[in-house]
């Protein structure tokens, strides 16, 4: 099952507007949307895409959020690498991973102008020069400093490609470090009653897809409500999913953490016995109180065997 989850990053595309407005003073970028060709898709393999533009042109992938500005008519390959399989304990250390790792092959390799790499770092007020291009050669990693830092991409002019992606510096303050972050849920396949499982994750394209893996297998059915947190979180806070009708959650208190895409991705289990017309939930921040996510689940929301049952 894929799902449609509209990024909040299209407000830098003109698209539609489903999140935080970019910020002040940043200028619009106009990257016309294409949707590419899906070329390879393998057991626990990533997913590789293909798209071939006619010419001279600025461009944004549907799928994966990467942007193009290009010289000419070009055929694109991409798709997600591992972060694991690249940095070293020592580098992790150093680093922080701010975005997705990606493959990309470019035919003919000079026609590419830009490339606009996806992170999820809150950057205002931050020190934008702890980012960095992350290329992995067979040296190992070596890193450039980004064109230009904008709220959900790192542009890079010029660019070449080997496994690439945007990292920050970590510091003593890293706790502080605030990180877009989203909102997944599902229904588990029961018979009676109705459980959902609860995933905050950073708005991080390759987690998305890994909750999406995962829950496929598990026969789950993904409940389509807003995805986006009201503000940034830092990894290690603490939330409290609370509600009106009586429900029990498993953990009390999720942690946000900082999981690749590689490991399973923590979630919270939330049960009820009690549907009816509707099920109200929130998620709030414990530090301060206040709620970040906010849902109503109906029945229609619902697969037919829990939305059907007469409480």
């Amino acid at each position: 099952m894929v799902f449609p989850l509209c990024s909040r990053r299209w407000t830098q595309w003109g698209g539609p507007h489903h999140g935080p407005l970019q910020e002040a003073g940043e200028m619009h970028v106009d990257l016309s949307e294409v949707k590419p060709e899906l070329v390879l898709e393998s057991e626990g393999k990533p997913r590789v895409y293909r798209v071939h533009l006619p010419g001279a042109g600025s461009f944004h992938c549907s799928e994966t959020e990467l942007g193009f500005e290009v010289r000419a008519a070009v055929t694109i390959q991409y798709g997600y690498n591992s972060w694991d399989g690249h940095l070293s304990a020592s580098e992790k250390q150093q680093w922080m991973v701010a975005g997705l790792l990606f493959n990309i092959r470019v035919e003919p390799t000079g026609a590419m102008a830009v490339v606009h790499l996806p992170h999820f770092l809150y950057l205002r007020d931050a020190d934008n020069s702890r980012m960095q291009i992350a290329h992995f050669i067979d040296e190992g990693m070596t890193m450039e400093n980004p064109t230009q830092v904008r709220s959900f991409h790192a542009v890079l002019e010029n660019p070449s490609f080997s496994p690439i992606g945007v990292i920050w510096r970590r510091e003593n303050s890293d706790q502080r470090t605030q990180i877009h972050s989203i909102v997944l849920l599902y229904q588990a396949q029961k018979r009676v009653n109705l459980t959902l499982y609860l995933y905050l994750i950073p708005d991080d394209g390759s987690r998305v897809k890994a909750v999406e893996v995962y829950e496929e297998k598990c026969r789950s059915w993904f409940v389509s409500k807003s995805h986006f947190t009201s503000k940034p979180l830092c990894f290690g806070s603490r939330c409290i999913v609370s509600s009106p009708s009586e429900i029990t959650v498993t953990p009390k208190e999720p942690p946000f953490l900082d999981k690749t895409a590689e490991a399973l991705q923590p979630f919270t289990e939330i049960h009820t016995k009690d549907v009816k017309e509707e099920l109200e939930l929130s998620l709030v921040e414990k530090k301060d109180g206040k709620p970040i996510w906010e849902a109503v689940i109906r029945p229609e929301d619902l697969t037919p065997s829990v939305s059907s049952i007469k409480m």
